[in-house]
Parts: C-alpha cells; sequence; structure tokens
C-alpha cells in the first residue's frame, strides 16, 4: 500500500485512557491489492468507547462504471478490514465499533452539472444538494 496516511491525534490527558490501538490496511488498486487505492484504519478504545477510523482512497472517474467500482472498493473494504485483538470484546471489523469516522478521497460526485450545483449552492438549497450526492445516493 502506497500513499495512504493515517494520524489519529488526542489530547495529552486523554492519551492515557487509549487502550486496544491496532491498524489494518486494505489494497483496491492493481489486481485489487497493490497501489495508492484503498484505506488504512485505526481501530481503538477510549474510555469504554470503541472507535474505528477509516481513511480510503476509492476509484476514481465519471465514466460508465466508476461509482459501481466504488461501490465496490467500499464493500471489500468494509470486508476485508480487521483488527486482531488479543481482547475477546474488542472490535474486529469496522462496523463492529460504536463510533466510525470514513474520510479521505472518497470519489463520490454530485451528479449534477457544474452551473445547476452552483446555483444550488448559492440559493442555500441543501436538501436538493444532498438528493444528488452520490454519497447518499449509492446503494451501499
Amino acid at each position: 500500500m502506497v500513499g495512504l496516511f493515517l494520524c489519529v491525534w488526542v489530547r495529552a490527558h486523554l492519551y492515557k485512557h487509549i487502550s486496544n490501538m491496532k491498524v489494518s490496511f486494505v489494497g483496491r488498486g492493481i489486481m485489487g491489492y497493490l497501489g495508492n487505492k484503498g484505506s488504512i484504519s485505526i481501530s481503538m478504545t477510549l474510555y469504554q468507547t470503541t472507535f474505528c477510523f477509516v481513511c480510503t482512497h476509492l476509484t476514481s472517474g465519471e465514466k460508465e462504471g466508476d461509482a459501481v467500482r466504488r461501490n465496490s472498493d467500499v464493500t471489500e473494504i468494509l470486508k476485508r478490514t480487521r483488527f486482531s485483538h488479543t481482547c475477546c470484546r474488542a472490535p474486529q471489523n469496522i462496523l463492529d465499533h460504536d463510533k466510525v469516522i470514513w474520510l479521505g478521497d472518497l470519489s463520490y460526485r454530485l451528479t449534477a452539472g457544474c452551473g445547476d450545483t452552483g446555483e444550488l449552492l448559492l440559493e442555500n438549497e441543501w436538501q436538493a444538494l444532498l438528493e444528488k450526492d452520490q454519497v447518499i445516493t449509492q446503494e451501499l
């Protein structure tokens, strides 16, 4: 895996309350395993709450089928991300966590054209923009 970097910073007084920190990565580039597409994830417990930070770089593009490939990336990341904790109650995968923060270059787009998007922004038409947001409209 190249090109992905994830740091989680915490305030000094919280550091001693962090436990069960693990890292997992999933390649989604060349042949589904190599390159700069994929994810790096950090699992940790703060007090009694489990957190998973997932930094991704998904397939880009606006051609037919690119959104389907992005969805496939997300599905594979969810399937293949595993944390090998020694504690039996610690989360083993992304969705086992209490809180998930998913970030990075998701490559999803607004399906409205540039002019329409600009108008909707100027008019504060947030609901209309959300209806055109591929992150929301894709069935993941």
